[in-house]
């Protein structure tokens, strides 16, 4: 288990991992603060649409 560790961390294999685990963390990373700064934006989006939806039913029931 130990050999096989070793082995990739130090074969391609790591690097390859170590790669896209870079790589998804900078993906989250920037979804997080791509969504922290438009939240106010993304709340006023979602509140027009429930209110929108709401008017409908009301319209309609």
């Amino acid at each position: 288990m130990v050999e096989k560790l070793r082995k990739l961390v130090q074969g391609e294999e790591g690097q390859t991992l170590a790669e896209y685990s870079l790589l998804v963390a900078l993906i989250s990373l920037g979804l997080v603060v791509l969504l922290t700064t438009t939240r106010n934006e993304l709340r006023s989006i979602f509140s027009n649409i429930q209110s929108r939806l709401s008017s409908a039913m009301v319209a309609s029931g």
